[in-house]
């Protein structure tokens, strides 16, 4: 019986001590919450149009505030951007489309308007703004649930590797009418590709 005890401590330490580890090596919280954003897709099996909006639903928690403890820090609504493009991207189907593909963020711009306070309610309504070649651009509002306001408003550049775009999107019912792009993204753009010569110039 002795012995059965100290083998049981000794597995329960184990596992604790792994379980530290992970959360000490890996942003734990972040992949739970990753899948959890699919899982969530697939348990509402009715699929948006790429033409309407997603509503992605989140709470500024400790976690999320800044050093003053009062609210969400700079970063935490780009990491919230994160899970809400995926959110996107599986409730209009174009995750299924780019399977096979690489996806990953080439630009953002965030404008902030007011701070997410500590314990708010929050959702990130996100739509698609257009998209050519292999890239599409997706704009993502900051609305707190108690007042409808909007507290920030942020822009993604997302790039496609390893499928066509062009020809994924026309498997995608409205995807046609996003090929022109609003001039908020083309000036946007302009100021990219301004930062990107200045850069290229002093390489």
């Amino acid at each position: 019986m002795f012995f059965f005890l100290i083998k049981k401590y000794i597995n329960m330490y184990s596992v604790l001590t792994a379980v530290a580890l992970l959360f000490m090596i890996f942003d734990v919280s972040y992949y739970i919450r990753a899948i959890g954003v699919l899982l969530f897709g697939r348990l509402y099996p009715n699929k948006c149009k790429i033409s309407e909006t997603t509503f992605h639903y989140g709470i500024c928690t400790t976690k999320d505030v800044d050093i003053f403890l009062t609210h969400m820090s700079n970063a935490r609504f780009l990491r919230a951007v994160d899970f809400a493009r995926q959110h996107f991207y599986d409730r209009t189907g174009i995750y299924s489309k780019l399977f096979k593909s690489t996806t990953f963020v080439k630009a953002s711009t965030i404008r902030y308007r007011r701070p997410i306070a500590l314990l708010s309610h929050y959702k990130v309504e996100t739509r698609m703004l257009c998209w050519e070649n292999q890239t599409m651009y997706l704009e993502h509002k900051f609305v707190t649930l108690k007042d409808n306001f909007v507290r920030a408003v942020a822009l993604s550049q997302n790039y496609v590797v390893g499928v066509d775009l062009p020809t994924a999107m026309e498997e995608i019912p409205g995807a046609d009418a996003f090929k022109t792009a609003p001039e908020e993204v083309t000036q946007w753009c302009q100021f990219l590709e301004a930062s990107s010569a200045r850069l290229r110039k002093k390489d």
